[in-house]
């Protein structure tokens, strides 16, 4: 069974084209049949097939709009990037916004393709892929992540929690208002903790309201200063 690769796609274009382009992609209502769309015969083998359309199959849904078409759906292992390809030479004066993203193969990509060529605006990790198109809801799930590991697997301290890789889209400036957001939604209360012989060393934590640690630290580093994030 192949991993599904979730596509959201744009098509520009002159009304006459967009129609044509939208009657070829609806030939077959359950899926798109590439060799129709490509007026080809179809590959012998599997290998011609990525080759040549990018994926095994593609089920969108498919909207024609007054000045666009819209395409929403799964495509077999990867997106279809090579069919848009070809189809912009079939059809000259589409331009293509093309969005794909696949969380299990860790992958996500933003394209343009015109007859000009393909820009590739982004190609990367699943998470790099959603901090890129919004940050600011990467952000926001980020907190609900970060909450699951510091209550449910016991992954309490800023080191610990940027081993997960959630921190590697985050950027270096947010990391603290990050975990400060994290601390209002959590039954846990976030502690920074500042060593007076490396003041240029901070830790921050996250301890339960009746844990121990907090006063334990005190008692065995009477140097140190904690400060509590409300």
């Amino acid at each position: 069974m192949a991993n599904n690769c979730y596509n959201s796609i744009t098509v520009y274009g002159e009304t006459s084209e967009l129609k044509e382009l939208y009657g070829k992609l609806t030939f077959k209502k359950e899926y798109v049949d590439f060799w129709h769309v490509l007026n080809m015969e179809q590959p012998q083998t599997l290998e011609e097939v990525y080759t040549i359309v990018g994926t095994k199959w593609f089920t969108p849904d498919i909207e024609l709009l007054e000045d666009s078409l819209i395409l929403h759906g799964d495509s077999a292992w990867g997106p279809p990037v090579a069919l848009f390809e070809k189809l912009v030479y079939q059809f000259p004066s589409i331009k293509v916004d093309f969005h794909y993203e696949e969380p299990l193969m860790d992958f996500g990509g933003k394209l343009e393709i015109s007859i000009n060529g393909t820009n590739e605006i982004f190609i990367g990790g699943y998470r790099d892929y959603l901090a890129h198109t919004d940050y600011a809801a990467y952000l926001f799930n980020a907190q609900w992540d970060i909450q699951y590991y510091i209550e449910d697997q016991e992954l309490t301290t800023e080191v610990e929690l940027k081993n997960l890789g959630i921190f590697e889209s985050v950027e270096k400036a947010d990391w603290k208002q990050l975990l400060c957001d994290v601390a209002k939604i959590s039954t846990m209360n976030l502690y920074e903790i500042h060593f007076s012989q490396n003041p240029h060393i901070v830790e921050r934590m996250f301890v339960a309201p009746n844990d121990e640690v907090i006063k334990d630290l005190k008692r065995s580093n009477p140097d140190i200063v904690i400060l509590e994030h409300k």
